[in-house]
């Protein structure tokens, strides 16, 4: 397996970052990083969720750190079934330079997962589209992690993913996936179409929903 070209290192913290962000700039300096990860904020933050001032406080130590800094967020119980809106202050979202919303799907027991990325913001460009990672872990007879591999996937092919996308695109991976199949002369009724999108599990669209577009 390669090796990864750079260094890890962690660092456990039991304080806010408002607190620690001195020494946490020494560190920075004498290693010389270029990225920090902070999981999670809510315990970065040092207050409540919905402290409005702590929040900022937060994000201004970010700053200071003069590095990439990702920080990652849990999600309101709206933002997990909508639109991936993270919990707390309306600041966590206000003052984040790019915010990504980020989905699992696994199964009990496995040991692939899958993570949706969402593109929720983006300060300086354009919203990226939709994308999604396929996770192997490997452990030995004790159970212990071993290697992690990584690979890029297909939204469309994660039906726990797929069934959240626009009707455009789901109609247009089916009619894909239809063409890449052993039928390849033979079209589709708006009907067969409409079952192969129900079937992924998501709002529940008609015949009439599909001619419509």
């Amino acid at each position: 397996h390669e090796r990864l070209p750079y260094t890890i290192y962690y660092r456990r913290e039991i304080a806010s970052l408002g607190e620690t962000v001195q020494s946490l700039r020494r560190k920075i300096a004498s290693l010389g990083l270029k990225l920090i990860i902070i999981d999670s904020m809510g315990h970065a933050r040092g207050g409540e969720v919905k402290d409005d001032q702590k929040t900022r406080d937060l994000f201004a130590a970010a700053r200071s750190l003069n590095v990439t800094t990702l920080i990652i967020d849990h999600v309101s119980k709206a933002g997990a079934d909508g639109d991936g809106g993270p919990i707390g202050s309306v600041y966590t979202r206000n003052d984040a330079r790019n915010a990504w919303f980020l989905e699992k799907v696994q199964e009990e027991g496995e040991d692939v997962l899958v993570i949706g990325l969402a593109h929720k913001k983006a300060n300086d460009g354009r919203i990226l589209p939709k994308r999604a990672l396929r996770l192997q872990f490997e452990r030995d007879d004790d159970g212990c992690l071993v290697t992690l591999g990584f690979e890029t996937v297909d939204v469309m092919t994660v039906p726990d993913l797929a069934k959240k996308e626009s009707l455009w695109k789901q109609i247009s991976a089916v009619l894909e996936n239809h063409a890449r199949g052993q039928h390849t002369e033979y079209g589709m009724t708006v009907a067969e179409v409409t079952d192969e999108i129900n079937a992924l599990g998501g709002k529940k669209r008609t015949t009439g929903t599909i001619k419509s577009i």
